[in-house]
């Protein structure tokens, strides 16, 4: 008799064990979902800039900037390898470039403006 209820006891602690673990895991699932309004910071500020913008953010004429793009696209062209931030970043959307203030910042930070590039 003192058997059954040590067994009984067990299984009973067994299955609240089982059960409160399924319960915390899905409580912490959906406590970690967090809606794509949820994960985007509003700055009120886009995240991609087009050249124009690029270059009002640097203080350069637009027509110097889009020289500067279209000297490191040939000279990128030529090499195999080379400094992630050598170049200023950009990614090619339907045809348009497009930057970001970080990846600017950062080029910036490597001197490429200064050293490579004398613009006015």
């Amino acid at each position: 008799m003192k058997n059954k209820a040590i067994i009984i006891a067990s299984l009973i602690i067994a299955v609240s064990l089982l059960g409160s673990s399924l319960i915390l895991a899905n409580g912490l699932k959906s406590s970690n979902k967090i809606s794509s309004k949820e994960a985007t910071i509003n700055t009120g500020e886009k995240k991609l800039l087009k050249q124009e913008e690029a270059a009002k953010y640097l203080g350069i004429e637009v027509e110097d900037f889009r020289d500067l793009i279209t000297s490191q696209v040939v000279q990128k062209e030529n090499l195999t390898a080379f400094s992630t931030y050598r170049f200023i970043p950009y990614v090619i959307i339907n045809n348009e470039f497009y930057f970001t203030k970080g990846n600017i910042d950062k080029w910036l930070d490597e001197g490429a403006l200064y050293s490579e590039y004398n613009l006015k």
